[in-house]
C-alpha cells in the first residue's frame, strides 16, 4: 500500500542522488511544499499559479479555489476525465500516472492549458500496478516502479538510481528502515556514498518518514510525530500531543503534512478500525486533525469511513486541506462546500 505499508528491504546499489543545480529561495520553498504534497499526500493535489489540479480517481479537476461559489460542484470544473492518480507540476506541466487497464499504466505529461497529453512512458504487468511518484528534488521527479526508483528530468529522459525500496529519498542519500518485522518498518538508517549512520534510538521502533522541510526530516514514530536533523545528530524531537487525539498509540496509521511550517500547525490524519462497527463498509475510518505545533492542541476537522484500509493521504496548499484515500475520491475537507 504505496509508501506506508511498502516492505522495506536493503539496497542492492548505493548511488548518489547528486544535487542539480542551485535555486532561489522562493523557488525552494515552492518545491518543498510541492515535495510534500508527494510523500505525505500520496500526490493527489498540485497547484500553479491561482490554479488547483486535483486527482479525483476517475477524472483530474482544474479550478481556481477563490471563484468557486455555493452553487458550484467541483465535477464542474473537469479538467481530463479518465482513472489518473498520482500529478505533480513539473516542468511546466502536469505529470500524472494513468491506469489504462489492470495490465497497463502510463506516465503522461499534460498541457496546463489545453490538457493535451504526452505518453512519456508505459509500464505493463506488476510495474503498472506498482507504479508512483516518489518525491520532487530541485529539477528531478523520482518516481518508484515496483520498489526500485527513477529519475524523471525535463527533458523526460528516465534513469534508474540504483536504489531499491528506500523508506525516504533525499538529494543527497536515502533513509532506509533497519529492519522489517511482520510489514513494519523497524528502526532507521541513512545512507549516503556508500557510509551508513543508524539512529540507534529508534533501533525497536516503528518508524515511518513524511516529508523533509529545510534541514528536518518529519516522521511519525509509534504513531507519534516526530523529527530528526537531515545528516545531523542523531537527536529525535517528539512532537508533543496534549490534548485533542485519543489512543494515538493503537492507530493503524497516521499520515502527516503541516500548513504554513510544520513550526506552527500539522495536519495528522489517523486511521483506525472500529471495533463496534458490523458493516464491512463503515469498518475502517480515517480521522484527520489540526496540531497546534505550540500549545500541542488537536483539533478534528474530518472523518471518514472506509471499505479496505483505513488511509487517509493529506495534502495542503495555502490553508486549504484535501485527504484522499486508496480508492477513494479525494476530498477537499476545509469548508462545506468544498464537500460537495
Amino acid at each position: 500500500m504505496r509508501r506506508i505499508l511498502a516492505g522495506i528491504i536493503v539496497l542492492s546499489l548505493i548511488l548518489t542522488l547528486g544535487a542539480c543545480g542551485k535555486t532561489n529561495p522562493n523557488a525552494a520553498k515552492a518545491d518543498e511544499r510541492a515535495a510534500a504534497n508527494i510523500t505525505s499526500g500520496a500526490a493527489k493535489v498540485a497547484q500553479n499559479g491561482d490554479y488547483i489540479y486535483m486527482s479525483r480517481g476517475d477524472r483530474i479537476v482544474r479550478f481556481n479555489p477563490d471563484q468557486i461559489t455555493e452553487k458550484d460542484t467541483l465535477d464542474d470544473f473537469t479538467f481530463k476525465t479518465g482513472n489518473y492518480s498520482d500529478i505533480c507540476i513539473f516542468a511546466d506541466k502536469l505529470y500524472t500516472i494513468e491506469s489504462v487497464s489492470e495490465e497497463r499504466s502510463e506516465l503522461v505529461a499534460i498541457d496546463l492549458q489545453s490538457g493535451d497529453e504526452q505518453v512519456v512512458k508505459v509500464y505493463k504487468d506488476d510495474e503498472a500496478k506498482n507504479l508512483w511518484f516518489n518525491n520532487l528534488i530541485d529539477d528531478k521527479l523520482y518516481l518508484w516502479v515496483n520498489g526500485s526508483i527513477f529519475s524523471l528530468d525535463a527533458n523526460n529522459d528516465i534513469k534508474d538510481t540504483g536504489y531499491r525500496n528506500p523508506l525516504f529519498v533525499t538529494e543527497d542519500g536515502v533513509y532506509v528502515s533497519a529492519s522489517v518485522v511482520d510489514d513494519v518498518n523497524k528502526g532507521l538508517s541513512f545512507i549516503s556514498n556508500g557510509s551508513v549512520v543508524e539512529y540507534k534510538d529508534l533501533k525497536e521502533k516503528k518508524v515511518d518518514i513524511k516529508f523533509k522541510y529545510g534541514s528536518r526530516i518529519y516522521m511519525t514514530v509509534d504513531n507519534s510525530p516526530a523529527y530528526i536533523e537531515h545528516k545531523g545528530n542523531q537527536e529525535v524531537t517528539y512532537i508533543k500531543i496534549s490534548s485533542g487525539v485519543s489512543n494515538l498509540s493503537d492507530a493503524f496509521v497516521v499520515c502527516m503534512n503541516y500548513v504554513d511550517s510544520p513550526d506552527k500547525t500539522l495536519v495528522l490524519s489517523v486511521g483506525t478500525i472500529n471495533p463496534d462497527s458490523t458493516d464491512y463498509s463503515n469498518s475502517m475510518f480515517s480521522i484527520t486533525y489540526t496540531l497546534d505545533v505550540e500549545t500541542g492542541e488537536a483539533t478534528q476537522i474530518y472523518e471518514k469511513t472506509h471499505i479496505v484500509v483505513p488511509l487517509c493521504w493529506p495534502s495542503v496548499i495555502g490553508d486549504y486541506i484535501f485527504v484522499g484515500g486508496i480508492g477513494d475520491s479525494t476530498d477537499w475537507i476545509t469548508g462545506e462546500i468544498h464537500l460537495r
